[in-house]
């Protein structure tokens, strides 16, 4: 009996240790080190455990606090090391083994050697688009209120113009050219020149800057732009897609290029509090040079004299009838009033920045506070900024599931006083007014010198939006993502005119516009990459949905009795639109393959000798009327890497060389739900027969061609690259 004991044992042992030798699993344990930390301990570290032969992930886990690990992997596999902005490395597991040590090295230039095209992220060799990549080391330090100015001149190709100096003012954004010289509008309440700026993605939602210009080329309603509630201390990187084999991906609303803002991310092992101030000094510019007291009044006499030859003596009789000339013992007209004075200032402007963020390659986060204030230069204007962002990113230690959560609050209030200069109204009139007149008080000097104080016009604007990403690696390798966001805008101007400076009976008036819009984005795709025989194919493909609901209305009272009372009391009387509601959405789809010829090597700047991105994005929407068909936005797109090629290696002083030619067509429909569906005119005295009746007052196109009027941009590019 004690013998067959043994046995069972022996047997068992035996089966234990030839179950075990099958399987082949060893321990691997050590730390990883930053490479350029001296050789300080990498906790967060992101390490996946695949086939070396089929690239199958078997099991991942991650570095802790002091960077040890400890894993138990198969004989033959492969374990590999990643972390945000590193390089990957890669050991090769052939036995069991204790301490080794992992180094991982920074990757300078992994943000300038990828550009964002649709839904992927393209290394910059191989990206058939045209693409410029601003980082923000390029933007540091550098405080404004809204960001694009600081690309003035960085871009090739792209014209930005600052129509007027007002604090947190938008200007105009043209990208190659594309422009439009559509009008909208009616001949009631004035025709405005269609907008031409780019969209704007900030962190994969897009963002509505601009809608309309009026004809002296100045945005219609209070024209601040949603980019200014981006700080400048919160931008990782700016990418502009400049043609159409770039913006196609984005409909109809990337016909005048992209632009791509990406906002930063935690990235420290350990909790980090960052902060940045900045205090400026704004002074005005060079003036011109005027004569002012003594001196402009024997100038004008000098006019008089030498320029009336209707007869004689007759300029010493327009003289005498001119008090402001003669009468130089008057204090009224004895002055010398420096009205360029009045009108300008020094400023002194400031913004703070704070941030607080922290994580590694699978969970990070970070919050960010900023506060920006600029006093403009001219009286009465000036812009102030609250932003509050932050986000949150998880991956999975396999990498299979991934989720971030997005936030942003942002409130900003403009005064833009009374007036513009491209216009020379309001404010801009009076740097003509006579040096003579006195200064500017309640009972003297013009009407224009006195609306820079008086003229209260200003617009305070908020901003909510969330998002949440989501990202998960499906059966056959296919890997799906989704992006889905709601944000909540508003905006609230007030207007007020003191009955000094009106030209309303001498009688107050006080303007207000409130309006409210909510937007829905969803973005959902999948990808693929096959492995074929000659080419190396990925595939990506999915929908998107866009919907826009506002609310908007305005006010005016006239004929108020005071200054200090507003509101339709005794005389005074309310003008204005009951509160209009309207929605807008667009359904598209995306079809993106991208081939990839095999070569035996790689090419030495990361990418590949033959790239083919063709691309398809149907689109419907709400103003295409409901007989119109899918409005299709196709593109081409060739890459040649001619650095790859063996006759290449000839040219040492040749660094790299590509060739790339592109085409793509995008329609912007400049149709609008009321061309679509036409508006009615609600009038008390429309009557028939006594009956009341709402007659349509502006007729719809014809739905049974769809919307006809139509944008359509054909863009055709070839470029050599050195």
């Amino acid at each position: 009996m004690k013998n067959r004991y043994i046995l069972l044992l022996f047997t068992l042992f035996f089966v234990v240790t030839g179950s075990v030798a099958q399987d082949g699993a060893v321990i691997v344990s050590g730390t990883v080190y930053d490479k350029a930390g001296n050789n300080e301990t990498f906790p967060g570290v992101n390490i996946i455990c695949r086939d070396a032969k089929t690239q199958k992930r078997i099991r991942g886990t991650a570095s802790d606090l002091e960077g040890g690990f400890s894993i138990k992997v198969p004989v033959g596999s492969e374990l590999v090391f990643t972390y945000v902005s590193y390089k990957p490395t890669i050991y090769k597991v052939k036995k069991s083994v204790s301490g080794i040590s992992i180094f991982l090295e920074e990757n300078i230039n992994e943000v300038q050697e990828t550009v964002i095209v649709g839904q992927r992220r393209v290394s910059k060799a191989n990206l058939t688009a045209s693409a410029t990549v601003i980082d923000a080391k390029e933007l540091a330090d550098t405080p404004v209120p809204n960001i694009m100015n600081l690309l003035q001149g960085r871009v090739a190709g792209m014209d930005i113009q600052m129509n007027n100096g007002l604090p947190g003012a938008s200007g105009t954004y043209n990208i190659r050219g594309v422009s439009d010289i559509s009008l909208v509008g009616n001949n009631d309440s004035g025709w405005d020149l269609a907008s031409s700026a780019p969209l704007f993605v900030v962190d994969g939602i897009p963002q509505t800057d601009v809608e309309d210009y009026n004809a002296e080329g100045l945005i219609s309603g209070s024209g601040v732009s949603p980019i200014s509630n981006i700080p400048v201390e919160d931008i990782a990187n700016i990418q502009i897609l400049k043609d159409a084999a770039a913006t196609s991906l984005y409909g109809s609303a990337g016909a005048y290029g992209v632009i791509l803002i990406e906002t930063k991310k935690g990235d420290s092992p350990k909790p980090r509090v960052t902060y940045s101030g900045n205090f400026t000094i704004s002074t005005p510019p060079s003036l011109r040079e005027v004569a002012i007291g003594n001196a402009e009044r024997n100038l004008l006499k000098w006019q008089i004299l030498n320029n009336d030859t209707s007869q004689l003596y007759h300029g010493y009789q327009d003289i005498m009838f001119m008090p402001a000339v003669s009468d130089s013992l008057n204090p009224y007209f004895n002055n010398n009033t420096d009205w360029q004075d009045q009108f300008y200032r020094v400023t002194y402007n400031q913004s703070h920045n704070i941030s607080f963020s922290g994580g590694d390659n699978l969970f990070n986060y970070k919050v960010n506070g900023n506060y920006y204030t600029e006093k403009g230069i001219v009286k009465n204007t000036d812009f102030n900024r609250y932003a509050l962002t932050g986000n949150m990113n998880y991956t999975s230690p396999n990498s299979k599931f991934t989720i971030g959560v997005d936030m942003k609050v942002g409130f900003t209030d403009n005064s833009t006083g009374s007036g513009n200069a491209v216009s020379q109204s309001g404010v801009a009139s009076g740097a003509s007014a006579s040096s003579l007149l006195p200064p500017p008080s309640l009972y003297s000097a013009s009407v224009a010198a006195l609306q820079v104080f008086g003229v209260e016009n200003s617009t305070v604007k908020s901003n909510y939006s969330a998002t949440v990403n989501l990202g998960y690696a499906l059966p056959f390798d296919i890997k799906w993502r989704g992006t889905f966001n709601y944000s909540y805008n508003s905006t609230d101007q007030e207007k007020f005119t003191p009955a000094i400076l009106s030209d309303s009976k001498y009688s107050a008036i006080a303007y207000n516009y409130n309006s409210n819009e909510s937007k829905v984005y969803i973005d959902t795709h999948v990808s693929r990459t096959f492995d074929l025989k000659y080419v190396m194919l990925g595939l990506t493909t999915g929908i998107r949905y866009n919907s826009r609901t506002s609310t908007g209305n305005s006010i005016t009272y006239t004929g108020l009795p005071n200054d200090y009372i507003i509101g339709p009391v005794g005389h005074g009387k309310s003008e204005g639109s009951a509160t209009v509601s309207q929605n807008q959405s667009t359904f598209s789809f995306m079809f993106a393959p991208n081939f990839k010829i095999k070569t035996k090597d790689s090419f030495k700047a990361g990418g590949d000798k033959y790239i083919f991105d063709p691309t398809i994005s149907p689109e419907l929407s709400s103003v295409y009327g409901t007989r119109t068909k899918w409005n299709i936005n196709p593109s081409l797109g060739f890459r040649w890497n001619i650095g790859y090629e063996s006759f290449m290696d000839r040219f040492t002083w040749l660094d790299n060389m590509s060739f790339r030619l592109t085409w793509g067509q995008v329609v912007k429909y400049k149709a609008t739900r009321y061309d679509v569906f036409g508006t009615y005119d609600i009038d008390p005295g429309n009557t028939y027969n006594g009956e009341s009746y709402i007659p349509i007052y502006c007729c719809p196109i014809k739905l049974s061609k769809g919307i006809i009027c139509i944008a359509r941009l054909l863009i055709f590019s070839g470029r050599v690259s050195f």
